[in-house]
């Protein structure tokens, strides 16, 4: 094989690249029905009828008809390119241009479009591992502006999946959207948003950064549930199409007869530019507007009397502490103790800008008060330190491990009692350990083996 010198242009697998644009997706099978639905949004469109059916060749058909302005020939050009949009990045709720676009290898997508004075008309699909364009006549008698997609397949399997499915995945993505005066029918029948049913209702608002998040809290009557499963108690939305669900940080701090019933609704227009390229999940630049609302959350739940338990962050760290007080207990342990104290206590130390574990606030100085010394032990303190790059870090000189709650690994495991716990294990121990090396001049890989030695040892005292 010869390699010729020169500049060409770079050739691209398009199978393989789409197939990765798939991956992307959490359920492939949804990928065509969401993109075409959000176009449909983000024209402005105020109807969208679906289709399901077998033709007359004894294929399948999945059409949607929109009610939206239709695509001018030069949007229409521009519609045929992959990855190429018309809109202003981060605006729409399309997937980066090309979800709409995504036959299979035995699959056909078909557009047509008409926007007042002309209709145009293309076929993609896949011919010899290429996405294949081909530009035709108009079939579709359009009597007012629109776009009509249509998917054409042939798996019986994926069609019996639709039957089923379809009416409630929509609901389950779009019932902010069909609230708010989105009509979606499928087969001629008129989609039913789901309402909760609920016995305290209000609104609030999230500001920060000159941004705002309108939220809306419910106390329901009966635990959540959308289309029959059950869902994350916060639904991140936008224009109606629900982005993410998450769940609160503080659960299990809500009594466990409110645990699911409560539900709130997020209009996050105003962080719509922090949207992946896959439109079904955030950049990692949203968090500090979600710690913010979970501030507000919890505010809320205290004024109806919902908390009920320690907060998760507590019981992870009482629940860590007393195992490694124990285990320090032990000879062959003992020596990680600072001067070779015999216990690990939590809350007492100064702490700049910390809190005491048991939850009261020591900032600017002030001691917390979330547990004894432990004979003269150092403390498991929370320190509020963004700009701080390390997790955690070992005080010798006044007896604690400091646990960096702003750090972003921190953060992210907030959600999860388990995440958390972890976390906080390994951050901890790994701080005593490595303060502590010196004393026994341990290589890196001792050291390590050290660690995993510690936390194997606490596991069954430790999870929750």
């Amino acid at each position: 094989m010869s390699i010729s010198y020169g500049v060409k242009d770079m050739e691209f697998d398009s199978e393989h690249i789409l197939e990765d644009f798939r991956d992307m997706y959490d359920n492939e099978k949804l990928i065509v029905i969401f993109e075409v639905i959000s176009n449909s949004i983000d024209v402005k469109a105020s109807k969208v009828e679906l289709y399901l059916r077998q033709n007359a060749l004894g294929q399948y058909e999945l059409s949607f008809l929109d009610n939206g302005p239709g695509m001018n020939e030069t949007e229409f050009e521009n519609f045929q390119v992959v990855g190429r949009s018309s809109k202003t990045k981060g605006d729409g709720l399309g997937f980066a241009g090309i979800g709409a676009k995504l036959p299979g290898i035995d699959s056909k997508i078909s557009a047509e479009t008409f926007d007042g004075k002309n209709q145009y008309a293309c076929d993609f699909f896949m011919k010899n591992g290429k996405l294949m364009i081909e530009n035709r006549e108009s079939k579709f008698n359009f009597r007012n502006p629109g776009t009509l997609y249509k998917l054409t397949f042939t798996d019986k399997n994926y069609y019996t999946f639709l039957e089923k499915s379809l009416e409630s995945e929509i609901i389950e993505t779009f019932n902010n959207a069909i609230i708010n005066g989105l009509n979606i029918t499928i087969n001629g029948k008129k989609i039913k948003p789901w309402t909760p049913s609920y016995t305290h209702k209000e609104s609030g608002m999230v500001s920060k950064n000159g941004r705002k998040l309108p939220f809306t809290f419910y106390l329901l009557k009966n635990d959540l549930t959308v289309s029959g499963r059950k869902v994350p108690n916060i639904e991140y939305h936008i224009s109606g199409k629900t982005i993410v669900r998450k769940e609160l940080q503080i659960y299990h701090e809500i009594k466990p007869e409110f645990q699911n019933k409560i539900y709130i609704t997020v209009d996050s227009l105003g962080i719509s530019d922090f949207l992946k390229t896959d439109k079904v999940s955030f950049k990692p630049g949203y968090r500090i507007y979600k710690r913010e609302l979970n501030i507000k959350i919890k505010e809320i739940c205290e004024k109806l009397n919902l908390i009920g338990n320690k907060s998760v962050s507590t019981v992870v760290h009482n629940v860590l502490t007393k195992a490694l007080s124990d285990l320090f207990k032990k000879p062959e342990f003992s020596w990680l103790n600072p001067n070779s104290i015999s216990g690990l206590g939590t809350g007492t130390g100064t702490g700049k800008g910390g809190k005491g574990s048991g939850g009261s606030k020591g900032g600017s100085g002030k001691k917390g008060t979330g547990g004894s010394k432990g004979g003269g032990g150092f403390s498991l303190k929370l320190i509020d330190a963004p700009g701080d790059p390390r997790t955690a870090y070992l005080d010798i000189k006044q007896n604690f491990v400091a646990e960096n709650i702003a750090h972003p690994l921190y953060i992210a495991s907030e959600s999860s009692a388990k995440a958390l716990q972890v976390h906080v294990a390994y951050t901890v121990v790994e701080a005593v350990v490595n303060a502590q090396a010196d004393k026994k001049s341990l290589t890196i890989e001792k050291a390590s083996e050290l660690r995993t030695k510690i936390l194997t040892e606490i596991k069954d005292k430790l999870w929750l």
